[in-house]
């Protein structure tokens, strides 16, 4: 007798069939034998179709298995159709839900619409109706589904974009590193402050100038210079993890960051490679955006 329903509803069925394999129905009625009619017409569809015989039980299956569609009667005992409805979309408020009802009150069909409803069937049930509804349901689902898979894999494919090009800086900024003391070189300066002009990444820039250095060299070792860079180098680095350090003309240490930065003098002033040297340190704090700071050349006329 299914059978002969199916073939007799002008719908493309074998399409219907294939859309709506992979979704799921909850059907809440409280009539037995419509109920269990109506399941099995279902099944020949739909891979899951759970009953309710109410609208409580229904409300609690769907807080269990959140389904794709509900179709519900109105009318039923401990809870309606329409007050599960409304639960129903208070959790998901893009849930599609079909009503199958004996009465086609006005006031009930206006707070269908209001809630959300998908579509109104009056029974008997007309199942040409109830398909050519449920067809466009399902192609909604199946759309919605493909576009919250390609946006996944669009996410993913961007993710896998920016570790790509995040590598292929970080090897190209190795280049331009002193692998000794794991500052930046001047050049990688020029290419970050051109990259920066277009992309307004970093806007805080921090100049750091020991003067008198000089001064310190001409009476102390080589191997004494070299440590005392080495370990101002290293107290930036670590103090500044989340900026990027560049060391340019020996004595000009520049530190650029996507926030501002607070440079503490006094805890500076209490290294103790800086104790007993005679170097002072000079500071500058420049909004590079404000300053146009797009190159070596600019950067050089504020020094």
């Amino acid at each position: 007798m299914i059978t002969k329903e199916i073939s007799q509803v002008g719908l493309d069925l074998k399409e219907f069939k294939i859309l709506s394999q992979q979704f799921s129905v909850l059907y809440v009625e409280d009539e037995k034998k419509i109920r269990d009619s109506i399941a099995i017409y279902l099944k020949n569809f739909f891979n899951i179709v759970d009953t309710a015989n109410d609208g409580a039980k229904g409300l609690e299956l769907f807080k269990r298995n959140h389904y794709d569609i509900v179709i519900t009667d109105i009318l039923m005992p401990k809870m309606n159709g329409l007050d599960m409805a409304r639960e129903i979309k208070e959790i998901n408020p893009n849930q599609n839900i079909l009503i199958i009802s004996a009465y086609a009150e006005v006031a009930n069909f206006v707070y269908s619409i209001k809630i959300g409803i998908d579509g109104y069937i009056i029974k008997p049930v007309d199942y040409k109706q109830m398909n050519s509804i449920l067809y466009k349901i399902v192609y909604k689902l199946k759309e919605s589904k493909e576009k919250k898979l390609y946006r996944i894999e669009l996410e993913q494919l961007v993710k896998e974009k920016v570790k790509e090009t995040e590598l292929e800086k970080e090897k190209f900024a190795y280049y331009f590193k002193d692998q000794v003391r794991g500052l930046y070189d001047r050049d990688y300066l020029t290419s970050v402050l051109f990259d920066n002009n277009l992309k307004h990444k970093y806007f805080d820039m921090s100049i750091l100038t020991l003067n008198n250095f000089h001064d310190y060299a001409k009476i102390n070792s080589w191997e004494k210079r070299n440590e005392f860079i080495e370990h101002f180098s290293s107290y930036l680095q670590h103090t500044y993890s989340d900026s990027v350090i560049f060391r340019i003309r020996g004595i000009d240490f520049i530190i650029i960051s996507t926030q501002q930065l607070e440079i503490d003098i006094k805890e500076i002033y209490e290294l103790d490679i800086l104790k007993d040297s005679g170097i002072q340190i000079g500071l500058k704090n420049l909004d590079i955006d404000k300053k146009h700071i797009n190159s070596i050349d600019d950067l050089i006329k504020v020094l």
